[in-house]
């Protein structure tokens, strides 16, 4: 599968030149070299305390990369100085310009031309330039016509950029005390995180000893170290962490994991516009999940559609008047869905989890586990509980990096007074439906807990996803653990949620589930 996906990238993206062989080359081979250890986010930010420049890898077109340069800089905080590769250096007026608000979101991508220089989703820049602009973090642009220099000379000039504002950092009597205590971060491509690369025409450049502090994002390489020692189980690698060392300056934040990370370069580089295309996407999802669990399934009849197809509204309109509006505010809350009754799938986003999410539901259907839409309501809150967490686990096969909230996170929550709600509600709903399996397990008795005020399907659909994602995540850990085997234990998890006798089968599978490890205490525990 990842092989087949970096066909595809280079199909669209061209044969490398020699040149950028040569660049990836080093880099790869540098880190099939080294020898990484599990650490933690609490390391890396202390070691960070003593670095004068972080350099922070990007995957273009990765929204993880950008999410994870996000949360290093939140956690760092108004002591940083940001550095972006995506803009021209020459384009810093006018960045200056819309950092302040003077200058429209529209018109500071028309006079960069984001489309001709950068062409990777501006949504994923935005993101981070929208955090720095309400914690007043200045940021800097370091590009260059990249198409006409050469890797080695873009290499020279980031390097000049990065050390020429340490040295005004350091020495300008006009500036803050505070401000020239502040340390770089530099967002850049992950090939030039080499040391014999932009590092190494940092420290030729520097007229002081500047400390520098590496992170690679999620590479390749790393991932497969990992999973090898996890295999030989070598202790120093298999604990849970998304941080890992490679020496006492160079990390790796393992956030994605090789084809999620392939999967969405190439839905990057596409312009899908067309139901065959993303169909085929889809196709690539449900074949991978039918062999991870021993079974096949035939996709002769798949049909997705983009939730903005003009064929969409002509398709729902054979359904019933109240389906018809449950998924209209569906595709209004870009959700990705499959619709059994037409048999289409719907894509509102293209990334990794909305289409796995629709993948699972197709298989879901052709395995006559769902067979027909559940309407939100306390009468099917079981069975779309079920559907959700199969549904999660089968996309956690193809992102197991994606995380749910555990009841730590939900009991947390909803002892925050600040939160809204119409959140608590859900939450409120979710909680006690496990106290609910809970008392079954102790008494073997199914007791009627109604919940209180008004629970609109809204709150139904969405508590069910909470659940649904935390039995998911149960099992996914099981599937490791090899407490669950396939095709063994088939029957026990693809059941028809339909049947009369579902419920009690939900609670014994329940008091079965609950016997089982938990993966993680809160998905905030990791970075």
């Amino acid at each position: 599968m990842l092989k087949q996906l970096r066909q595809q990238v280079e199909s669209i993206v061209g044969v490398p030149s020699s040149e950028l062989k040569k660049y990836a080359n080093r880099y790869e081979s540098e880190l099939r070299r080294s020898q990484p250890e599990s650490s933690s986010s609490e390391h890396f930010f202390k070691a960070s305390k003593s670095s004068d420049v972080i350099l922070v890898g990007d995957f273009h077109g990765q929204a993880q990369s950008a999410r994870s340069l996000l949360r290093i800089c939140r956690r760092l905080g108004s002591e940083i100085v940001l550095i972006l590769e995506c803009i021209k250096s020459k384009d810093q007026k006018y960045l200056d310009l819309y950092l302040k608000g003077h200058l429209t979101e529209t018109d500071f991508l028309k006079v960069i031309k984001w489309k001709k220089s950068w062409d990777f989703p501006w949504e994923h820049t935005k993101l981070i330039l929208d955090w720095a602009q309400a914690n007043n973090v200045a940021v800097y642009g370091m590009n260059l016509d990249f198409k006409k220099i050469p890797i080695k000379n873009r290499d020279q000039h980031f390097a000049k950029i990065i050390t020429n504002l340490y040295t005004q950092l350091k020495s300008d009597a006009d500036l803050p005390t505070m401000l020239s205590r502040k340390k770089i971060i530099a967002q850049v491509g992950d090939y030039h995180l080499a040391k014999m690369h932009l590092p190494h025409e940092i420290n030729k450049n520097a007229k002081k000893n500047i400390k520098i502090q590496t992170v690679f994002q999620s590479p390749d390489q790393i991932y497969f170290k990992i999973i090898k020692a996890k295999k030989n189980k070598k202790e120093n690698l298999i604990k849970i962490s998304d941080f890992f060392k490679i020496n006492n300056n160079r990390w790796a934040l393992m956030t994605v994991i090789p084809w999620v990370k392939w999967q969405e370069y190439l839905l990057s580089l596409e312009n899908i516009d067309h139901a065959d295309d993303v169909s085929d996407h889809v196709s690539r999802f449900v074949k991978f999940m039918s062999e991870s669990f021993g079974f096949k399934t035939d996709t002769q009849g798949l049909n997705i559609y983009l939730s903005c197809d003009l064929q969409v509204s002509k398709k729902i309109s054979k359904l019933k008047l109240p389906l018809r509006k449950k998924i209209r505010k569906q595709i209004k809350n870009k959700q990705s869905f499959y619709i059994p009754e037409i048999e289409i799938g719907i894509v509102s986003r293209l990334t990794v989890n909305h289409l796995s999410r629709v993948a699972a539901q197709f298989i879901l259907h052709k395995k006559n586990v769902f067979i027909k839409t559940q309407v939100a309501n306390r009468n099917s809150f079981l069975s779309l509980i079920w559907i959700e967490m199969l549904t999660y686990l089968m996309s956690k096969l193809t992102n197991p990096k994606r995380k749910t909230d555990t009841l730590t996170d939900i009991t947390t929550a909803l002892n925050n007074l600040a939160f809204e709600d119409k959140g608590k509600v859900v939450l409120k709903l979710a909680l006690q439906q496990k106290m609910k399996e809970i008392q079954y397990i102790n008494t073997q008795q199914i007791l009627e807990n109604l919940p209180s005020g008004k629970i609109t399907s809204f709150n139904y659909a969405a508590a069910s996803s909470i659940i649904g994602g935390l039995l998911g995540e149960k099992i996914f850990y099981a599937v490791q653990k090899e407490i669950i085997k396939f095709p063994k234990d088939y029957d026990f998890l693809f059941r028809n949620v339909n049947e009369k006798s579902f419920e009690m089968a939900y609670y014994k599978a329940i008091e079965m589930i609950d016997s089982w490890p938990v993966p993680f205490k809160s998905k905030y525990d990791q970075f």
